[in-house]
């Protein structure tokens, strides 16, 4: 999808002036940030706004339903020039950082590091057994086809290693900087609408640092960062053999959206 109009991009962003705006592009769009938070974004000319509930607009632009999967407000560029505007750019920062902030408060000491080669080579060894081992038990391989399509797989997702663009390989760390696992993300387009979402590849918590909120720290910081760079929604893939992962994704507020063969594609709006 072609970047829209630089002069387009500058209109919209003239009557935001007395705002601390900047765009940055990101999959054929420019992300719309207000004091550092992701509100929305310009594309095909028009200004899509995060919906965070706000009462003042017009009542010819539409709101999302509630089932719907991106949750924006789509203002033309007929109301480049609305009064109500930069106000509504505005609220929509200040309540998007109340959410942020509400989360670190309660957040878990943990911090998410990128690997190194070394790193890289141990985790990809791994990976590549451990998915292999998921397709055997969720789709009936027997251990060559298994392993065949694991490596297939991950190089397709990784053709560069860790500097796979919009790839994220990250050593889960704790307060004290000791690696208790890691977690593997990366943003991807939607087609049809040319959204963007993030995809949870891979998440990992060695066994004993187990249940004490390492994974559900993890996810909350990765979809912190999905968001702000101006994805809207959380993906993952689920396997039927993975109950207590099932479970943990639920608490972390993903939803089944679709099947497939072993397993359930799960979302969560961002």
């Amino acid at each position: 999808m072609p970047y829209e109009e630089e002069s387009v991009v500058a209109k919209w962003m003239d009557r935001l002036k007395d705002l601390n705006v900047s765009t940055k592009k990101m999959f054929g769009c420019y992300c719309l940030y207000c004091d550092g938070q992701a509100v929305g974004w310009i594309h095909d000319s028009v200004l899509s706004l995060r919906e965070v509930g706000l009462t003042f607009l017009p009542a010819d632009i539409k709101r999302p339903r509630l089932e719907d999967k991106v949750q924006e407000l789509v203002i033309p560029f007929d109301y480049v020039n609305a009064e109500w505007l930069p106000k509504a750019v505005q609220d929509t920062a200040d309540i998007r950082k109340k959410q942020t902030n509400r989360y670190l408060r309660r957040r878990l000491m943990m911090t998410l590091r990128k690997m190194t080669e070394d790193e890289f080579r141990a985790f990809k060894k791994f990976s590549v057994a451990d998915y292999a081992s998921d397709l055997m038990k969720g789709r009936d391989m027997n251990p060559e086809q298994a392993l065949m399509e694991a490596e297939m797989e991950f190089g397709a997702d990784l053709p560069d290693g860790l500097d796979t663009e919009y790839s994220f390989i990250m050593n889960i760390e704790d307060g004290n900087k000791k690696k208790v696992g890691w977690i593997f993300f990366k943003y991807y387009s939607r087609e049809g609408d040319g959204q963007y979402y993030v995809f949870l590849e891979d998440l990992l918590i060695f066994e004993s640092e187990r249940r004490r909120g390492f994974a559900s720290a993890a996810i909350h910081e990765m979809n912190t960062l999905a968001r702000q760079d101006g994805c809207s929604s959380s993906v993952l893939f689920v396997w039927d053999h993975n109950p207590e992962g099932m479970s943990l994704y639920e608490k972390c507020g993903y939803k089944p959206y679709n099947r497939e063969e072993g397993g359930t594609y799960m979302v969560k709006e961002l």
